[in-house]
């Protein structure tokens, strides 16, 4: 990605999407405060394509950051949804989701990711179930 102000991260989902991510270190559950909202909303904004996703990883999170995720997306003006994700149950999906598919040579979905709020295993294993083709 060019310049320096820009999210951690960035995949295309499709020929108009993308997933951008941001990781988060923090010693105490991660709030989510206001500087970083602003800071979030100048990476979806600047994207070129629509960011139709917005991860936070995390090692752990406060029930006020999910009510600041769900104020990002009010503000993004694209709809892109921010979920939080503890980077453990990330892992958990990366070691796990073959095993959610039925299919030889399974793809992965990003979609998986397309929510607003608590991205925590049990969500994510419940999203796994019809997510991964």
């Amino acid at each position: 990605m060019p310049g320096s102000t820009h999210a951690d991260g960035r995949v295309k989902i499709d020929g108009k999407h993308v997933l951008l991510w941001d990781n988060k270190s923090t010693e105490t559950p991660y709030s989510f405060p206001d500087e970083h909202v602003e800071q979030f909303l100048g990476y979806i904004r600047s994207d070129i394509m629509r960011p139709s996703v917005f991860l936070v990883v995390v090692s752990d999170y406060t029930e006020g950051a999910i009510h600041q995720a769900q104020k990002l997306k009010a503000f993004s003006e694209t709809d892109t949804d921010v979920a939080l994700v503890r980077a453990r149950d990330l892992k958990f999906v990366a070691e796990n989701w073959r095993s959610y598919s039925g299919k030889k040579v399974p793809t992965f979905n990003l979609h998986l990711f397309k929510l607003t709020g608590d991205l925590d295993e049990s969500t994510l294993k419940s999203r796994m179930s019809w997510a991964i083709d």
